[in-house]
């Protein structure tokens, strides 16, 4: 299963125990229906700080909505985070992966020295 699929199943459970439309949740997050919708099919996933105000209106972890112990595969859910951001995020996830590379560089070179 996906992290997007993972998200949609999550994101309908939540729904369904609480008994909400996709139009009370549009309007408890301040958004559309026709984007809860896109969730609710599969089509799109929200931001992170959309899933974060989910989380916080279900009272949930990400975890509990991104099922991230569940997916098999840690990069769909590095895409998946990586996909929610702005494109000013996208800038800084990218600036910090290059810092956590070049740091990992640095140590194993360390090592090969020892």
């Amino acid at each position: 299963m996906t992290a997007q699929e993972v998200f949609t199943s999550n994101l309908k459970r939540y729904m369904e125990k609480f008994e909400e439309s996709q139009t009370d949740l549009a309007r408890a997050l301040g958004c559309t229906p026709a984007a809860v919708s896109l969730w609710c099919l599969g089509k799109k996933i929200p931001r992170v700080d959309r899933v974060s105000a989910i989380a916080r209106h279900y009272g949930c972890t990400l975890s509990d909505l991104l099922g991230t112990e569940a997916v098999e595969e840690d990069e769909d859910t590095m895409a998946l985070f990586f996909r929610a951001l702005s494109d000013e995020g996208k800038k800084k996830a990218l600036s910090f992966v290059s810092f956590l590379l070049s740091e990992e560089a640095r140590d194993r070179h360390a090592e090969d020295k020892s």
